[in-house]
């Protein structure tokens, strides 16, 4: 893919295979991550919701291999559906508990009450696989490699995953030789600014630090109106990490 086709393409299933070998695995790991904040109503199972934690934890350096592979663990687990079968889970608990990831399905109108006493309960197809799409992007979240996958193909369509504003946020414009941006730029106040809208995911602040650039003399007006833009921002944003230094 050139940079003109990627600028006039809107469709994610064909972009995010154009970026095999050429975007950065953290990256692809973030906008995974990003998507599946924007689906976080899905994600039943609070190991899901955890996984992207740590997943966005470990791109920042802040979790270990360790730390990933048992998230990665934690997170396939409801993705094999145990939870939809009262008749399965209910072996591993004699005692008659009624596990958390069940008990939120119940409260998602899922499940319901009564349904917990069958075995196998008749469960709407369409919501259990968006369900089960959506803790399998979770999972996916957590690969090291994440463009090794095909989960675009397999999980995408099945949950309202965000389009191509979201690898436009986190990718910018891969394919462009390089994004002009002077070191002069760098104040005290535009690092500050990046660095706290990463760590505290304080994305309603772009604006600000759009302002902060312009300031600085910053000309490139691709930046700028990025931060400026009104769509939501990710972890992984291009203009953060271009002026944090991540790639």
């Amino acid at each position: 893919m050139t940079s003109k086709e990627w600028r006039r393409c809107n469709d994610p299933l064909k972009m995010i295979p154009a970026l095999k070998g050429v975007a950065s695995k953290r990256k692809g790991m973030l906008y995974l991550c990003g998507g599946c904040r924007t689906i976080w109503h899905l994600l039943y199972s609070i190991s899901s919701q955890e996984a992207v934690e740590v997943a966005e934890r470990f791109a920042a350096g802040l979790s270990s291999d360790q730390d990933l592979s048992y998230a990665s663990w934690s997170a396939e687990v409801p993705t094999f559906g145990y939870d939809f079968e009262p008749g399965i889970w209910r072996r591993w608990h004699p005692d008659g508990s009624i596990p958390p990831s069940v008990k939120r399905l119940v409260e998602m109108g899922v499940l319901t009450p009564a349904q917990l006493e069958e075995d196998k309960p008749a469960v709407d197809n369409v919501v259990m696989n968006r369900l089960l799409a959506a803790a399998s992007l979770a999972e996916a979240a957590t690969y090291t490699d994440p463009f090794a996958h095909d989960w675009w193909h397999r999980y995408l369509s099945r949950v309202p995953w965000p389009g191509d504003w979201l690898l436009r946020c986190v990718f910018g414009d891969p394919f462009l030789p390089f994004v002009f941006f002077s070191r002069a730029w760098l104040t005290p106040e535009v690092v500050n600014l990046a660095r706290t809208i990463y760590e505290e995911r304080a994305f309603e602040r772009m604006p600000l630090l759009g302002e902060a650039l312009k300031g600085a003399d910053c000309t490139n007006q691709e930046i700028l109106n990025h931060c400026r833009s009104e769509r939501s921002h990710v972890q992984g944003c291009w203009v953060v990490d271009l002026v944090l230094g991540k790639s």
